[in-house]
């Protein structure tokens, strides 16, 4: 199962039509007006990655029926191209999945249910969430109130563990270390086939820290990949410079990826997020902050055997 996150248009009245369509069992995603946009014709290709879309995933729509909300649903039909949404000679959203209605639910980004490790924030026009239990589990606790916790304890218990993580973190591994523990990290991700420490060679790096190579899907007997440049800052507090974003443009540019990630062991700031969403907008890329307690469950899930046993396991 994948999940793929898909972000709305910043019109009030697009947005309640989207979620409308998806109630009456059709998520649809943009960018499709004319008829050559039709993924199944020769010689298109925009949007490729909808292929991939398959019965048995999941859908999310960003800021869908409003700013701040988010709409999902179980796909049970493969991409479809039809007469979108909008007036004659003016329609958009023609790619479409039809949907389990059934399943349809409607929540806050921010709700307290959902685990931290499922990326909502604007990365660009999509993307995909890999915490697949995680997802799962927010689905879970939206259904039921339970708060995003882990396993036996308060939310507050869970903040202060994390905390102490990407503390520990930070203090071990300083600078350019940092970059080379992150590199171990991603090498026990599920589906990434090489990381790149780029940062290490002689000479600039060209805005890319790590060059991370991950598996994205199958098309019959070839295996399509995806490359994501990664930033690695090593700091304290809060993240208010935006330099490491304006390095993940180069970066991206240069070495001709497919996405790129900020990740710092400080907290995000709004603006720092406001500006990677820019960028993410500018490039039609995803761009993703991972920060400070959230970085310390993205190890945790991964390769919690590079932290201290007795504080990842007491």
């Amino acid at each position: 199962m994948t999940i793929w996150a898909f972000n709305s248009p910043d019109d009030d009245l697009t947005r309640e039509l989207l979620y409308q369509s998806l109630q009456e069992g059709m998520s649809r995603f943009g960018w499709s007006g004319r008829d050559q946009d039709d993924l199944r014709r020769p010689g298109t290709t925009q949007n490729m990655f909808l292929l991939h879309v398959r019965p048995g995933d999941w859908i999310v729509h960003l800021n869908c029926p409003s700013q701040g909300r988010c709409a999902a649903a179980k796909v049970v039909d493969e991409y479809n191209f039809d007469d979108g949404l909008g007036s004659p000679g003016e329609t958009d959203f023609r790619h479409c999945f039809g949907v389990d209605k059934s399943t349809v639910i409607n929540f806050e980004r921010n709700h307290p249910a959902i685990v931290p490790t499922v990326r909502l924030g604007g990365q660009g026009r999509w993307w995909r969430i890999y915490a697949v239990q995680d997802f799962e589990r927010s689905l879970e606790n939206l259904k039921t109130g339970k708060p995003a916790t882990l396993e036996g304890e308060t939310v507050r218990e869970t903040h202060d563990y994390l905390s102490t993580v990407v503390g520990l973190i930070q203090k071990f591994h300083p600078r350019h270390k940092l970059e080379a523990f992150l590199a171990e990290v991603f090498r026990r991700v599920d589906g990434v086939v090489e990381v790149d420490e780029n940062g290490r060679r002689w000479g600039t790096d060209h805005g890319a820290d790590l060059i991370v190579t991950l598996r994205h899907g199958t098309l019959g007997h070839l295996e399509l990949q995806q490359k994501i440049v990664i930033q690695v800052k090593s700091w304290k507090d809060e993240a208010r410079d935006t330099l490491g974003v304006e390095q993940l443009r180069v970066g991206i540019e240069r070495f001709q990826a497919d996405a790129g990630m900020l990740i710092t062991t400080a907290a995000s700031t709004p603006g720092l997020v406001e500006r990677a969403e820019a960028l993410s907008k500018d490039l039609g890329k995803p761009i993703d902050v991972l920060a400070s307690t959230e970085l310390a469950r993205f190890v945790i899930k991964h390769a919690p055997e590079l932290i201290s046993p007795e504080l990842v396991f007491s």
